[in-house]
């Protein structure tokens, strides 16, 4: 009988969700004792509700579950690591976005959570490392615009200069 209580929160949540009423979604989210009986997908819903409501401490807590389900997907560590960051915890935040990074090197958006944790820890040499894997591994505007902001942001004009080279090397020249 819980079972089917439960199967049916998660349910109550994913439409919710998806109608876009966040505020009642994390309601009921808020109300329940463990997310023990959700699917991949409900708790996925759910974290989304929950991150775009602002709620990152319920995200983190369905983030955990989804790693619990499929530990080798890298979205949950992205994510996780974007809720952890949000809630003021950089070093767990940097962790788990490294945990995802040993299992999907170059993800994109692990290598964006663990620069973000890295540069609130004043870790240089990893941020530098990090900024020129995304380089490397996608050479796109986006990524290089990001990776100069992080850099200026830290003031440091070395790193800048030689991250600056990496970029005119990585991007496409125009003719």
């Amino acid at each position: 009988m819980a079972q089917s209580r439960a199967f049916s929160d998660a349910e109550t949540v994913h439409n919710l969700a998806r109608e876009g009423n966040l505020e009642s979604a994390v309601e009921v989210l808020r109300g329940l004792a463990s997310f023990d009986s959700f699917t991949y997908e409900d708790a996925l819903c759910a974290s989304d509700a929950c991150t775009m409501h602002g709620s990152y401490d319920l995200s983190w807590q369905l983030c955990k579950r989804l790693l619990k389900l499929d530990p080798k997907q890298w979205l949950p560590y992205a994510r996780g690591s974007e809720n952890l960051y949000e809630l003021g915890k950089h070093q767990k935040a940097l962790k788990i976005a490294e945990e995802g990074l040993s299992l999907s090197p170059g993800c994109k958006p692990l290598i964006i959570a663990a620069s973000k944790a890295a540069t609130r820890l004043s870790n240089s040499r990893r941020l530098e490392e990090l900024l020129e894997i995304l380089i490397k591994e996608h050479p796109s505007r986006e990524s290089c615009d990001f990776a100069v902001k992080a850099l200026a942001l830290k003031g440091d004009e070395e790193s800048l200069a030689s991250l600056m080279c990496l970029v005119q090397d990585a991007l496409p020249r125009r003719s």
